[in-house]
């Protein structure tokens, strides 16, 4: 969306009537373009009466995960001051990639309404019909070399949490990425990283919430907020999860990753439960016992051993003595 439509949309997004001649004044052109943004707007799904004498009023706004939008929900500090927001993709980690290449700063997010090339963990692909889904990426630059850095997916996941039960539904966690509802993924989530032994270049995280819908079959159990109880336009959504984000990385670069990972434990579906984990070479099957500084998965084997897990895919079994 052109900046300037953009700025005709805040202007009319009290919902009030506003004419053609005082939102022409307040952004500084003519009244022709000010129909020529309206008209923009018109084409994207926004509808926006206008009548003689009283001017253009909104009055339905569709759901879009676009700044002006967010904005409404939120003052950001460091995420998402600068939301690019893309009717459809391939991927936003892949376009997020792309700007942060060119330089783009820290807090950058890029949200869209469809991908066709969505990913998730170990190659997998993210699936969502066109608008069901909040998908979105944020840029980060940490001041953390790539080891220190290995907790940062559990603490994303920490912050979905916390934003969906601030929006009131109780979300859990299940190692090492996924956010459930009542036993369900309701949200996935992949960083990629780009940097060297010791100096972090960037940090993408993508972020996929089923908010409408959800898929149906594959490997796992899914839902979505709307099945759950909860509508809300992807806007608020994103608003909420990346204030919580906000506070969480911030915690997490700031040294408190203790902090952090304490969370991730309380919020947890895994630790003390039976689970089987697969890895590139084998499965193993034991108790979930607890997570590392570094937020590694460690499991008591059923043959007596203990094995940390850095990486895996988690199946739960049943509860733990």
């Amino acid at each position: 969306m052109h900046d300037m439509t953009t700025q005709v949309l805040s202007e009319l997004l009290s919902g009030e009537a506003r004419s053609g001649q005082d939102i022409a004044k307040r952004l500084g052109i003519s009244r022709a373009a000010v129909w020529k943004h309206v008209t923009t707007l018109r084409t994207l799904g926004y509808e926006i009466s206008s009548r003689t004498g009283a001017g253009y009023t909104l009055t339905l706004c569709p759901d879009h995960p676009h700044a002006v939008l967010v904005h409404q929900y939120y003052s950001p500090v460091t995420l998402g001051k600068t939301i690019i927001y893309l009717a459809e993709c391939g991927s936003t980690n892949s376009e997020l990639r792309l700007r942060a290449e060119a330089g783009a700063p820290a807090g950058l997010v890029i949200a869209t309404d469809e991908q066709h090339a969505g990913r998730g963990r170990r190659g997998r692909t993210w699936t969502a019909a066109r608008g069901t889904a909040l998908l979105f990426s944020v840029l980060l630059r940490p001041q953390m070399p790539p080891g220190e850095l290995a907790g940062l997916t559990l603490v994303a996941g920490v912050a979905v949490a916390e934003a969906l039960k601030s929006l009131g539904v109780t979300a859990t966690l299940k190692w090492p990425n996924d956010v459930h509802i009542a036993g369900k993924k309701v949200c996935g989530i992949l960083a990629e990283l780009s940097g060297e032994l010791d100096y972090t270049s960037y940090v993408i995280l993508g972020i996929g919430v089923n908010v409408w819908a959800h898929p149906q079959g594959g490997d796992y159990i899914s839902t979505s907020l709307a099945a759950e109880g909860l509508r809300l336009s992807r806007a608020k959504v994103l608003a909420a999860i990346l204030t919580s984000l906000e506070v969480n990385i911030g915690l997490f670069t700031a040294g408190q990753q203790a902090i952090c990972l304490e969370k991730w434990r309380q919020q947890s579906t895994t630790l003390g439960r039976r689970v089987s984990v697969r890895t590139a070479t084998a499965t193993y099957t034991g108790l979930a016992r607890d997570i590392t500084p570094e937020g590694a998965l460690v499991v008591a084997l059923d043959d007596g051993l203990e094995k940390v897990f850095t990486t895996g895919d988690v199946t739960l079994r049943g509860a733990g003595a």
